[in-house]
């Protein structure tokens, strides 16, 4: 039986709807907020079995959700922790990164990032590490500031630099690390190619690690965000975060009235998630393989940002769970609300627009919601049958201004047809699911 028509049965062994949503789970690994629960073996083994079909079927993607799943119900899956990329450690589940981390004597602290295990006590303390010195928090932070010495969170595919804080650092590279898992279950097979799977599930050849960490730089304030970037993009008051390829940098800032307390304390805003996700998607895209600059230039730019704006929909759910393409999450409400009002523009239209074509327009917003409507469409619409070829496309599209065959090839339907599609899969979803 082919992956696809399992899909329901899917759906009912890990308690996912049927519906417009769809849940992903991160695996409980040193970054997660999943917690300890009794293991479920029996429904952890029909998730393997789903993602062993689904490497020999060639697609990355089902692997890592299946797996993942199988992770999340029982963590002493060993075959789907190897396929996700882990292996066993005196009995911890470790990447390669985290394993060479705790080789040196390293432990991950959620609120620290990684320290020497031995001085965690005085981290809780209120202590910090400046050198070979240990200065209290506070003075920490003066020091810093003073000489322009910024904070520093490596994890395992992300540096984050900032002058906040080291908590704030290490909560944001650590939901960085989250989205990644997220990322490679809806695209996987942008980055991982199948054949090179197939020895990680079958234990022939141990997990590689990433090669180069993305960098984000943090802004302690919006004032401060905007000062350091105004030069590179003159309209940066009006944004939330960036993403350069050419710098291969993303930035964000830090929503002030939401750090209560402590820096101990310190929270990612749920207002900032939408644009984390948009902005550390694109540079997943740019930076996970070899690509060319300023994609979408020349066409098909609506695409690049539709999947982009499609992962503001996920929706932190508790317990290292995420709804993706959830009725209200998201711009996918102001997509239903522009259609309702008449709003749209042609599929075929859009699709030959370049980025400064788009730019141009005076409709951007409305346009902008109807790209997030139609990029959470083609990635989940009917069990997401469109989703391999829109990844297929996608893959070609950023290494090649010419991709060769189309969007609507790749996808088996023409753009009228889609469009029709579209329309009735936003009327017919329910508002809102929470």
């Amino acid at each position: 039986m082919a992956l696809r028509a399992l899909l329901p049965i899917v759906l009912a062994a890990c308690g996912t709807s049927c519906g417009l949503a769809e849940t992903l789970y991160t695996p409980p690994d040193l970054y997660s907020l999943a917690t300890e629960r009794s293991p479920d073996p029996s429904a952890a083994a029909v998730q393997r079995q789903l993602a062993e079909k689904a490497v020999e079927e060639g697609d990355p993607a089902a692997a890592f959700r299946f797996a993942s799943t199988a992770v999340w119900l029982d963590s002493g899956d060993e075959v789907c922790q190897r396929i996700l990329g882990y292996e066993r450690v005196d009995g911890q589940w470790l990447s390669p990164y985290q394993k060479r981390q705790v080789s040196r004597g390293y432990a991950w602290d959620a609120r620290f990032g990684w320290i020497k295990s031995a001085d965690l006590a005085r981290y809780e303390a209120g202590e910090r590490r400046y050198g070979r010195r240990w200065l209290s928090a506070a003075d920490a932070a003066r020091v810093r500031k003073t000489r322009g010495e910024d904070w520093r969170v490596r994890t395992d595919h992300w540096v984050v630099t900032t002058p906040h804080s080291l908590e704030a650092a290490a909560t944001l590279a650590a939901e960085l690390e989250r989205l990644f898992q997220l990322w490679r279950q809806v695209f996987g097979g942008y980055a991982v190619e199948a054949k090179d799977l197939r020895p990680q599930w079958r234990g022939d050849r141990p997990p590689r690690a990433w090669a180069r960490p993305l960098q984000v730089t943090f802004h302690a304030s919006k004032q401060a965000y905007v000062n350091a970037l105004r030069h590179k993009q003159p309209r940066i008051a009006e944004t939330a975060g960036i993403y350069f390829d050419d710098l291969r940098e993303a930035h964000f800032f830090a929503d002030e009235s939401r750090v209560d307390g402590p820096p101990s304390a310190f929270r990612l805003s749920p207002s900032t998630l939408p644009t984390l996700y948009h902005e550390a998607t694109h540079q997943l895209f740019q930076e996970s393989r070899r690509t060319r600059k300023n994609v979408g230039a020349y066409g098909s730019f609506w695409l690049v940002e539709g999947v982009a704006t499609a992962m503001e929909s996920l929706t932190p759910l508790g317990d290292g769970r995420y709804a993706f393409a959830e009725p209200g999450g998201g711009r996918l409400p102001d997509a239903r609300r522009r259609l309702a009002e008449g709003y749209s523009t042609p599929l075929a239209e859009l699709h030959g627009l370049g980025s400064r074509d788009l730019q141009r327009r005076d409709d951007l917003p409305a346009l902008y919601s109807q790209m997030a409507g139609l990029g959470t469409f083609l990635l989940s619409a009917d069990d997401g049958r469109r989703r391999p070829g829109v990844v297929a496309f996608l893959r070609r599209l950023y290494a090649d201004r010419l991709p060769g065959r189309t969007l609507w090839e790749e996808i088996g339907e023409g753009p009228a047809d889609a469009q029709r599609a579209y329309q009735r899969w936003l009327q017919t979803a329910p508002a809102d699911d929470r």
